[in-house]
């Protein structure tokens, strides 16, 4: 399964938006209200979203000002990436692009790709007030 946002354009030279997304405890000014149990050090966080379903995430590797690349972490659903793509427009401005590949069941992928979707759209557009 792979999911691909929109592309949020945010008012942030691409370097200060990859040093705010390359800390996890930056992600709490970001995350949607659904978010509970919020636990992040700079390089893992775990989380519930809609009070049930646990998350965990860590940083895989990091390309300075232009991509980061998230994987799961500790107990989870089933594996999965995200890549954040991010692009220099002008010195102070920049833009992100959220990929997420997931590898669930056939009955998992029927009940979490619509709410994913929405949760990293979501989550990449808030990147605008960050």
């Amino acid at each position: 399964m792979q999911i691909t946002t929109d592309i949020a354009h945010i008012n942030k030279p691409a370097k200060e938006v990859f040093d705010f997304l390359s800390n996890f405890k930056n992600y709490t000014r970001v995350m949607p209200a659904e978010i509970t149990d919020w636990k992040a050090t700079e390089d893992h966080c775990t989380f519930k979203k809609d009070k049930f379903v646990n998350i965990g995430m860590q940083f895989e590797h990091k390309v300075p000002n232009s991509e980061i690349k998230i994987i799961d972490y500790a107990k989870n659903a089933f594996p999965y990436s995200l890549t954040i793509i991010i692009k220099e427009i002008e010195s102070n401005s920049s833009s992100t692009q959220m990929i997420f590949e997931g590898t669930p069941n056939a009955f998992l992928k029927l009940v979490v790709q619509k709410p994913l979707s929405a949760f990293f759209n979501n989550l990449n557009q808030s990147l605008k007030n960050m």
